[in-house]
């Protein structure tokens, strides 16, 4: 055998020499340790087979039951560990100290002790939420499909008034009752617009919030529960109205109650009507009967 042979692997008598043997069998561990370092790494990807290249370390758990509208931050959400889990559709991160999500807006529903979805969640300028209350004003919200044309109009800083209808909800005027009208609210500052937050048909509806009295507040409260309110633009200069907050119809209906007679006298526009005089009557016997003839 060759002095070069030292593993016999030509045949022949095997070296007797210790360090040849010690050599042989380092070789034998350290290729029996790559190969089980590399399968253990390759069953370890594939059993988080949802990560894709770039996939955060670890992922967005809710620590409390959220609802739409809820911001997600260290009260509401915390950072696990994303390692051997499926976490292609949660929020991830590098870091679990990462504050890239604090201040999202959940549009969807998500359960205590859940993740995450990345369709659950959508940004949001939590810097455009911040405003201050003039003196003695409140901030009253006003939400609705109504307000998804108003908002592409509307800004901070602008000035609306805000009308009532109350009634008339058929769209056919012969069976609607008749509806009233009234200015409920007029010049009152926009302190804050949010346009609608949708992601999957699923999310916010359009939000205007107005700075009014305590005791407006109350009536545009109770004006909604009644009927529904109208957002109108305005100006800092607009001609205050001197019947705001009264009710006028706008067309009057064919058949009046009785006991409604008395509004009924009023005009379309609210003026009311000159009252017809008093008369006084006596019953006048004749051949051809009895016959009514009024005293002047």
């Amino acid at each position: 055998m060759s002095d070069t042979d030292l593993f016999g692997v030509r045949g022949g008598k095997k070296p007797v020499s210790k360090f040849g043997a010690f050599v042989k069998n380092a070789s034998l561990f350290l290729g029996a340790l790559l190969i089980t370092v590399t399968l253990g790494s390759f069953l370890k990807a594939y059993a988080g087979g949802g990560a894709t290249k770039g996939q955060g370390a670890f992922y967005l758990q809710a620590t409390s039951a959220m609802k739409p509208g809820d911001v997600i931050s260290t009260e509401t959400a915390v950072w696990r560990s994303a390692l051997g889990k499926r976490s292609g559709e949660w929020v991830t991160d590098s870091s679990k100290k990462s504050e890239t999500y604090w201040g999202w807006r959940v549009v969807s529903p998500i359960r205590a002790g859940q993740p995450v979805l990345k369709q659950s969640v959508i940004a949001v300028n939590t810097g455009a939420t911040a405003f201050e209350l003039p003196p003695g004003k409140v901030g009253f919200v006003l939400m609705g499909d109504e307000l998804a044309a108003a908002t592409e109009m509307l800004q901070e800083g602008s000035w609306v008034n805000i009308i009532a209808v109350v009634g008339g909800g058929s769209r056919s005027k012969a069976e609607a009752d008749s509806p009233s009208v009234t200015t409920v609210v007029e010049g009152s500052k926009v302190l804050h617009v949010r346009a609608g937050l949708k992601r999957g048909g699923r999310g916010l509806d359009p939000s205007v919030t107005i700075a009014v009295s305590p005791e407006e507040a109350e009536d545009l409260a109770a004006w909604r529960q009644a009927g529904a309110l109208v957002v109108v633009l305005a100006s800092a200069t607009s001609p205050r109205s001197i019947h705001q907050g009264d009710l006028r119809q706008l067309w009057d209906t064919e058949a009046v109650p009785e006991e409604d007679s008395a509004s009924a006298q009023s005009s379309t526009y609210g003026v009311a009507r000159a009252a017809p005089a008093p008369t006084r009557s006596v019953s006048v016997v004749t051949p051809s009967g009895v016959q009514k003839q009024d005293l002047k």
